[in-house]
């Protein structure tokens, strides 16, 4: 419950959920690539449809946005790899990516001069780009406005909470990644191996996520939470183990109710 609560409760998700654009969708494909790596790994026996699943989620986020790719060829990846004893039948079922790349990518290359297109869109936005982020200060900053538009940073940039409500958002974090590593030390051998394997798939996918916003921003300056909201689902349940581990189990009941009036607060605040 803590989970789902702090996705449906962020405010930033609810904002970019009520706009029009791929985001939406990017991350329900996200959650649904890491659901689908997960079951690969954890199941011994593997349907057809799940397969056949697998390969139409690949194409589905491949043609979605490209910060899915990764995504989409891990997933894929995956299912090679466990299917390698009948390697022709989940090439059959990787069909759909390629058929959903393989006209993309040489229509891109043809009209833009690039498989991606990015070339296009480095010439519109060159003179937006902050080449010194890389210093200490640009990288603090770049963080900064990374994790507050994580949470609540509404128009361009132009609107934000007072100053509280981030620093709220931070100590709440904070105590979930101390709570997340108790948990590690504490209890990761007594986890079953079918979970232990979700969590080193979410963890890999929000590395994976981390690391390719941090690359686009090299070429693009946008340091927007909304890039890591394809992996919100793994990043809200890693908080809420966090936040559990810490939590005596006798209070679990009132700490959930306050994670839901606070985030529900930021929630009216941001109207």
């Amino acid at each position: 419950i803590g989970a789902s609560a702090l996705v449906a409760l962020n405010p930033q998700f609810i904002f970019m959920s009520g706009v029009i654009n791929n985001d939406a969708l990017a991350n329900l494909l996200g959650a649904l690539c890491v659901y689908l790596s997960v079951l690969l790994l954890v199941k011994q026996q593997r349907s057809n449809r799940l397969l056949f699943g697998v390969g139409l989620a690949a194409a589905a986020a491949f043609l979605t946005k490209t910060t899915l790719w990764p995504f989409a060829l891990g997933l894929v990846g995956i299912a090679l790899y466990q299917e390698r004893q009948r390697i022709w039948r989940m090439v059959g079922y990787s069909t759909p990516l390629m058929a959903a790349a393989g006209w993309w990518l040489i229509l891109n290359s043809q009209r833009y001069g690039s498989l991606t297109g990015f070339s296009y869109l480095r010439e519109l936005w060159y003179s937006e780009q902050h080449k010194d982020f890389l210093s200490f200060a640009g990288l603090r900053q770049w963080g900064s406005t990374l994790f507050r538009s994580y949470w609540a940073r509404f128009g361009y940039f132009n609107l934000a909470l007072p100053n509280v409500y981030y620093l709220i958002a931070k100590l709440l974090s904070a105590v979930a990644a101390v709570g997340l590593i108790v948990f590690l030390v504490r209890q990761w051998r007594s986890v079953p191996e079918s979970a232990r394997r979700g969590l080193c798939v979410g963890a890999i996918a929000c590395a994976i996520v981390f690391v390719g916003v941090f690359y686009y921003n090299l070429s693009f300056y946008q340091p927007q939470g909304r890039y890591l909201f394809p992996v919100v689902s793994v990043l809200s349940l890693l908080m809420a183990v966090g936040l559990r581990q810490l939590t005596p189990r006798a209070w679990e009941r009132v700490a959930l109710a306050a994670l839901i009036v606070a985030l529900l607060t930021f929630d009216f605040k941001s109207i």
